[in-house]
């Protein structure tokens, strides 16, 4: 679907939009997106601009195993490329954000994409429990505050416990570096990766962490 089409639909209507294309695993996908270089508000929300650690994350799904029969929460979602990544891989979706304007997005796009096994979730980190069967912990670029990084470690904690597993990626943030430390004493494995940022042009360094309990031992 194009930026013209998703017009039609009341919940993007009212910002201007803009396709952006990103190639990944052989194939090219388009999404829809605010453009945020022309904000009606005269504001660059976080969740409306596609971060170049969601592409990685997007890209390293998408190039991964098939995910059918998981559960994925994307959390603090923005656009959702994470989850939409972990979506064309078959597993089921939970888009999580604060924000509900961000929710219309990822919506749109997952069905967009073919995406079927989706639902959105207002969402608050602090205080809202993960859905039981979750089992695969989506974080793309959300520890860019020191005061999330508790209750980013509590989630990521619950689930490692379940037997699941936590993907994130983060351009090296220093306020990263305690959830990365975390994980990696529990056997995550970090890799790295480039990713362009459509705003820019640019390309940026990523790291991409994966942790589940037995991962180092095994590798």
């Amino acid at each position: 679907m194009s930026a013209p089409r998703a017009l039609a639909e009341p919940e993007l209507s009212r910002r201007r939009l803009r396709s952006i294309r990103l190639p990944a695993a052989g194939g090219t996908y388009k999404i829809v997106a605010p453009d945020v270089r022309a904000d009606d508000h005269g504001t660059r929300p976080y969740w409306a601009q596609v971060w170049p650690a969601s592409i990685a994350l997007f890209r390293s799904l998408l190039r991964g195993p098939a995910l059918e029969g998981r559960h994925a929460v994307d959390l603090g979602c923005g656009l959702g490329l994470a989850g939409l990544g972990a979506g064309l891989r078959g597993a089921r979706v939970t888009f999580c954000d604060r924000e509900s304007e961000a929710l219309g997005f990822t919506a749109f796009n997952a069905r967009a994409l073919g995406v079927a096994k989706h639902g959105q979730l207002v969402f608050d980190w602090e205080r809202d429990a993960l859905p039981e069967d979750v089992d695969l912990l989506l974080l793309a670029d959300v520890a860019y505050e020191y005061r999330n990084i508790r209750a980013l470690r509590r989630l990521a904690d619950e689930i490692l416990e379940r037997g699941g597993e936590v993907r994130l990626a983060d351009p090296d943030r220093p306020t990263a570096s305690d959830l990365v430390a975390s994980l990696v004493a529990r056997g995550a494995v970090v890799e790295r990766a480039t990713a362009e940022n459509p705003d820019d042009g640019g390309r940026h360094a990523v790291r991409l962490v994966t942790a589940r309990i037995g991962l180092g031992e095994r590798r």
